[in-house]
Parts: structure tokens; C-alpha cells; sequence
């Protein structure tokens, strides 16, 4: 597990590492921190916390407001794949990162049922989202 979440923060600064800065790199490593440490106090079982590490990690790299072209949506699948992360895990990962958006939520749509290890990883990036907005405020 442990190379998959290195060669995950070496992808995210790669894709991300040229992004701004609401939605680079940094970000992503600040979630990922912000998720554990709200997965820790939620004591969720050691599977589950590996699902919020990468998921929180990954949860920006395929953004379509960044992607210049549709085949970049799909990279962390590819990447998930390609690092052996079982099906189920992966399943799991993917479901999270496809749901963070505002915009579904906003108009009501919801795809499937509520999992503690999604709200953790949304909870995390709204929580690094005011963070930035609040300091860009005070700047």
C-alpha cells in the first residue's frame, strides 16, 4: 500500500503541480492530511482509512476543468489499475472522487447512498476550501 500512496503523491504533483492554487498540488496533500485526520477521529477500520488516503489524494488529478482533452478524466482509473488496487478498493476510490462535485449536490441529485469514507474526503476538501478562502480574504 505503501508504494501506491507514494507513486500517488508523485502523480499529483506532476498533474497538479501546475494548476493554481486552489486546486494544486498542496491542495491535495493538505486533504489528504485534513481526511485522515477526520477518518482517525471517526475510527474507521484500516481498510477503509486506505480508501480515504488515496481517495483524497486523487480527488482532483482527473478534474474536467483542468483536462485538455476527455482521455485525462480517466487517469487515476488507469493509475489504480496499473498500481494492482483491488477491484473493490478501487470501485470505492473512484465513487468517491466522482461525487466531490458541488454541482449534483447543489441541484439535488444524489447517485447513491451516503459512505463515511466519502464524507470524510468531501468534508476534508471544504474544510481546505474556506481555509484558502479565508487567507485569500486577509491577503
Amino acid at each position: 500500500m505503501m508504494e501506491v500512496v507514494k507513486a500517488a503523491e508523485e502523480l499529483v504533483v506532476y498533474v497538479m503541480g501546475k494548476w493554481d492554487a486552489s486546486h494544486d498540488a498542496f491542495h491535495a496533500l493538505r486533504v489528504r492530511k485534513l481526511a485522515l485526520s477526520l477518518a482517525a477521529e471517526e475510527q474507521l477500520p484500516p481498510e477503509s482509512m486506505e480508501i480515504v488516503e488515496l481517495a483524497s489524494l486523487l480527488h482532483d488529478v482527473g478534474d474536467h476543468k483542468y483536462a485538455s482533452d476527455e482521455s485525462e478524466c480517466k487517469v487515476v482509473e488507469r493509475f489504480l489499475e496499473s498500481h494492482g488496487v483491488e477491484s473493490v478498493k478501487r470501485d470505492k476510490i473512484l465513487s468517491i472522487i466522482n461525487r466531490m462535485g458541488f454541482k449534483d449536490e447543489l441541484a439535488g441529485v444524489t447517485t447513491c447512498e451516503f459512505v463515511l469514507e466519502f464524507g470524510v474526503v468531501q468534508d476534508a476538501d471544504r474544510l481546505d476550501a474556506i481555509g484558502a478562502i479565508g487567507w485569500q480574504k486577509t491577503g
